[in-house]
């Protein structure tokens, strides 16, 4: 390759740039770039007598404290005086063993890249990205589902386990100009996740694939045209699948800033869980202060969540559990009234705390587990009341009567939370927007009760599958520990 100046010409093309795959930038040699100016907002070089051109030069390349570069076409342009834009380039200049990523703003494809002339002239914006910025390996570690099975076996066991931990799975590259790579800290198991592995759960995804929904991290690359966040933001998200990984791309508007001084791994726990809970209590429900709420499952992940969204909207809440644990927790948290299953059914308890209060009934149902329990809490409910249909962890899909639906005016919500990102984002952003609020007023509180590696996935499973969680379960990175709570 040579190293000799660069044309001034703009219509000639510059020195060979050999690389063995056209459709690789790893490929390509930038032993070429060396001793590159990396100060935050510093210019390539100086205009001393032209300040018009200084000023353009500084606007020309700025970057962030992720080491980002980024060089503006138009403005190479207005600066183009002599060698001197070679330099902005940076093929006169450029720093040791830097890597190279093009966001192609265009239809050109990468066929006509065969010298770096080419590169530049046919991709208006390139973003060059330091070392420091970036893993040093191209594999990562993720849990992969490799055939559809139980998930509370331990992974690679045998060969023919569901799940498979995966230590050279491809980290995934930025997509278009406005996403951004997460290097995750935490992600939160679902049950949905534990449906997804089963392959019970209502949407289906090709074998194989990455579990996982919600999760929290640290900015580690963003696309050029991301403007809302910077390599080192921290933020939290939720995605179909893909979150049980070391990393995960997505697009700018679908990430959320975490608030500082509120605590990252817990952050993990909020999108899906408290979303699900906030949507269908304020956003479908209306819930009002006064009212009287019931939540069965209330010790689980999104049962908690409605507890502690419910006291926040000024309603009295009703939680049903089973154990004395889950009793003296909920207890704990303020609910004005426990039913302890393993004690007893729910219609009397209830009956009895409803006289006590001089209350008529219960107005909202919120029901995530199904089943003999949803049919008894019918009939606890007032005319007019709501009925919030949030899942089946009983495993049995309840029967509501059409009939005494229609004779006390009952309204009945199927919520399924994650099509709304389909059919109704604005909903999720304001909705998780509040929630984040919450969390960092102290409003509402985030609880774990566990957290285990990515190779102890079974155990995670294990537990939402006995019902051993109370509050939330997590998947954790870097020096992952037990935490028992965590208040954000």
């Amino acid at each position: 390759m040579s190293s000799s100046n660069h044309p001034t010409n703009f219509s000639n093309p510059l020195p060979e740039f050999e690389f063995d795959n056209p459709y690789n930038t790893d490929d390509m040699d930038f032993s070429i770039l060396d001793n590159f100016d990396t100060r935050p907002g510093h210019p390539y070089f100086e205009f001393p007598d032209n300040p018009t051109a200084q000023e353009k030069c500084k606007k020309l390349r700025t970057m962030d404290v992720g080491g980002h570069i980024h060089i503006d076409w138009d403005l190479l342009n207005e600066l183009h005086e002599g060698d001197r834009c070679q330099e902005i380039i940076g093929f006169n200049t450029p720093w040791r063993r830097a890597r190279a990523y093009v966001r192609r703003l265009g239809s050109v494809g990468w066929s006509v890249v065969k010298k770096p002339y080419d590169l530049i002239y046919h991709f208006p914006l390139v973003t060059f990205i330091s070392p420091q910025n970036q893993s040093s390996s191209t594999s990562m570690e993720a849990l992969v589902c490799r055939q559809l099975g139980d998930p509370t076996t331990p992974p690679d066991s045998s060969e023919t386990t569901a799940l498979t931990v995966s230590t050279s799975h491809p980290i995934p590259t930025l997509i278009s100009p406005t996403s951004i790579r997460v290097r995750i800290k935490s992600t939160s198991l679902n049950y949905a996740n534990y449906l997804q592995i089963l392959g019970k759960y209502q949407e289906k995804f090709a074998l194989p694939f990455v579990p996982g929904s919600d999760y929290s991290g640290v900015v580690d690359s963003v696309g050029a045209k991301v403007t809302k966040f910077k390599v080192g933001d921290r933020v939290c998200s939720f995605a179909g699948v893909g979150s049980f990984a070391q990393f995960i791309v997505a697009d700018e508007k679908d990430l959320y800033e975490v608030p500082e001084g509120c605590d990252l791994v817990a952050a993990g726990a909020l999108p899906v869980a408290y979303g699900t809970s906030h949507v269908a209590l304020v956003h479908r429900a209306n819930l009002k202060s006064g009212q009287v709420l019931l939540v069965l499952g209330a010790a689980g992940g999104v049962g908690l969540a409605a507890v502690q969204i419910g006291k926040a909207c000024g309603a009295i809440v009703v939680a049903v559990a089973r154990g004395t644990e889950k009793v003296e927790f909920l207890k704990s948290m303020g609910v004005d009234h426990v039913v302890d299953l393993s004690k007893g059914g729910v219609i009397a308890s209830v009956k009895e705390f409803l006289k006590t209060k001089k209350l008529k009934g219960v107005d909202v149902l919120y029901d995530p587990v199904g089943g003999k329990l949803t049919k008894e809490s019918m009939k606890l409910l007032n005319w007019g009341a709501q009925i919030l249909v949030i899942g089946f962890a009983s495993g049995e899909v309840p029967l509501i009567p059409a009939n005494i639906a229609l004779v006390k005016n009952w309204t009945i919500h199927g919520l399924y939370w994650g099509s709304y990102k389909v059919h109704y984002p604005s909903v999720l952003e304001d909705s998780l927007k509040e929630l984040l609020s919450w969390l960092a007023s102290g409003k509402i509180t985030i609880y774990i009760s566990h957290s285990y590696k990515l190779q102890e996935a079974n155990l995670a499973f294990l537990d939402i599958r006995d019902r051993k969680v109370i509050g939330k379960v997590m998947i954790t990175f870097d020096d992952p520990k037990t935490i028992t709570s965590s208040k954000l």
